[in-house]
């Protein structure tokens, strides 16, 4: 049976409990890993010091978990550990494992380049991208459910009671960075946003450059729809923000607040009949648009709104409701209409979305009805099924 030994990387905000309780529970389950595990927590700048000192053991796993741990690039945790994994996977009966948990940034290629080719093998990288591939298959790729254990348990602290329906959608957009400003124009200029329940946050320069209008429409020039981004960039959305205050770390070990949710956000979910979710995927740094096409997680916006056992919309990557049934969930076709799924074109596929919008805002009060019946046990089921991820320890599929 195999022995593990887990380094997480990260700052004095790591949530050592879930971390412990979770993660490192769900790679013991996914293993089959009865033995206790050795955990070592460390910094960027230790970590060279922490894996000299460990002991090279046969059928032994290694799992090296980085969480948002300041450092900016992914070479600053590998660098300074290559010598010793290299040392590590001659040892042909060893694993590798790594995980940027909250992260879907695709560093396969990072990992091809500095290990050996016939090392490969025994490397697997754990993401919460739900997106990405591996078209050479050299190293597994395992999605890792990383969100839920930050999201629940702060989800469990407030009231779920039931709540009257009021609009017909909600839509969080808190941080606006280049998807979210371009997604909530469209969708004020479609007269959709103020028509339901929203949250904006007036844009800062850092989170979107003053020429954000002029580098979008540069970017999408070749989209069949940059006449209706055109013309929904001219719109002028109102701030409508909710304050979430911080969460107390010594309580939840959490740096990121509340995972932007308090009862007040939380309530709002509820009183929608289904949600939107807008994830940035293209940001606008240093007057560059940079995009990913790979890019789809499922992260807090969405487990948001399956705690409150609601459908939602997406607002992401191609292909988003194809991975997300991969992970064992349920999409909500052909009830709502999925096909923007499909849509490489960005903007194309907003439009889409907002055009199914449109379509279910047209509902009779009856046929609304009817479509919230028709989606409850699919609702239900994704309750249940992201509770028993959290309950089992069952992250990894």
């Amino acid at each position: 049976m195999p022995t593990l030994t887990t380094i997480i990387i990260g700052d004095e905000y790591v949530p050592k409990k879930m971390i412990e309780d979770n993660y490192i529970a769900s790679i013991k389950q996914h293993y089959t890993i009865d033995s206790k595990t050795n955990i070592h927590y460390s910094s960027i700048k230790d970590i060279k010091l922490i894996l000299s000192n460990l002991d090279i053991v046969e059928n032994q796993i290694l799992c090296i978990i980085w969480i948002r741990s300041g450092a900016t690039k992914f070479l600053d945790v590998i660098l300074p550990a290559q010598r010793y994994l290299n040392k590590f996977l001659k040892n042909n009966n060893n694993l590798l494992l790594f995980t940027e948990a909250l992260e879907p940034f695709n560093y396969i290629p990072v990992l091809q380049r500095f290990f050996k080719k016939e090392n490969l093998k025994q490397i697997k990288y754990l993401t919460c991208n739900i997106d990405i591939t591996n078209e050479d298959n050299d190293i597994e790729i395992i999605k890792f459910d990383s969100f839920i254990p930050y999201n629940f348990p702060i989800l469990e602290l407030l009231s779920n009671k039931p709540i009257n329906i009021t609009t017909d959608f909600f839509i969080p957009t808190k941080t606006i960075r280049a998807t979210k400003y371009t997604v909530t124009s469209m969708l004020k200029y479609a007269g959709l946003l103020e028509s339901n329940e929203y949250t904006y946050t007036q844009p800062t320069p850092e989170d979107l450059d003053v020429n954000a209008n002029k580098i979008l429409l540069e970017k999408f020039k070749d989209s069949p729809e940059i006449t209706l981004l055109q013309q929904s960039l001219t719109t002028t959305i109102e701030p409508n923000s909710i304050y979430i205050p911080k969460a107390n770390k010594e309580v939840l070990g959490n740096r990121y607040g509340y995972i932007h949710i308090n009862q007040e956000l939380l309530d709002l979910h509820k009183t929608c009949m289904i949600g939107i979710v807008v994830e940035d995927f293209f940001y606008i740094w240093n007057k560059r648009l940079q995009k990913h096409d790979q890019f789809n997680l499922i992260t807090e916006k969405i487990y948001n709104f399956i705690y409150c056992k609601k459908p939602f919309m997406m607002f992401q990557c191609k292909d988003f409701f194809k991975h997300f049934k991969e992970m064992g969930y349920k999409s909500f076709s052909p009830f709502i209409n999925e096909d923007y799924d499909l849509i490489q074109d960005d903007i194309t596929r907003f439009k889409a979305v907002i055009e199914e919008m449109k379509r279910i805002t047209n509902l009779s009060q009856e046929e609304k009805l009817i479509l919230q019946n028709n989606l409850i046990e699919v609702c239900e089921d994704n309750f249940n099924i992201m509770s028993e991820k959290y309950y089992n320890n069952n992250l990894l599929l």
